[in-house]
Order: structure tokens, then sequence, then C-alpha cells
């Protein structure tokens, strides 16, 4: 999962660094818009529910997995107890 993030971020960066190609990217949209824009929605549409759908993988894992294992815990409280 961190390495979709990786290269999520490094989309949204190369399109922040690159202005050409965000023009290049803007003009496709308003072609696209005028003469499909119902086909436009949905790419939207799709694309949006897919990186949202991402995030979400990416934020349960790393909350998930923050901090010790549950083995870790298990042997800390086992130490404790004797």
């Amino acid at each position: 999962m961190q390495a979709i993030e990786n290269y999520l971020l490094q989309i949204v960066s190369f399109f922040i660094g690159n202005w050409v190609a965000a023009l290049i990217l803007a003009a496709a949209i308003v072609l696209l818009y005028l003469k499909k824009p119902r086909l436009l929605f949905q790419l939207v549409g799709l694309i949006v529910l897919a990186v949202a759908l991402l995030y979400i993988m990416i934020f349960l894992e790393k909350s998930m997995f923050s901090g010790v294992s549950s083995k870790e815990r298990a042997y800390d409280v086992e130490r404790q107890l004797k």
C-alpha cells in the first residue's frame, strides 16, 4: 500500500510541478466536456471513486498496523505478569 500511496503522490506532484502537462490535461478535459459531457462525468466519477477507495484502504492499513503488533503486546503482558 505504501507503494500505491507514493505513486499517487508522484502523479499529483508531477502535475503541480509541470504546468505544461497540467494545461494539456485541462485542455483535454475541456474538449471532452464539449464533445461528450456524459462520458466525462462517468470517467471523473470512476476516477474519484477509485482514488477514494485507495486512500481509504491506505488509511485503514496505517491505522491497523500502527504501533506494535498484537504478538508483541502479548509478550509485554506476559512479562508484566511474571
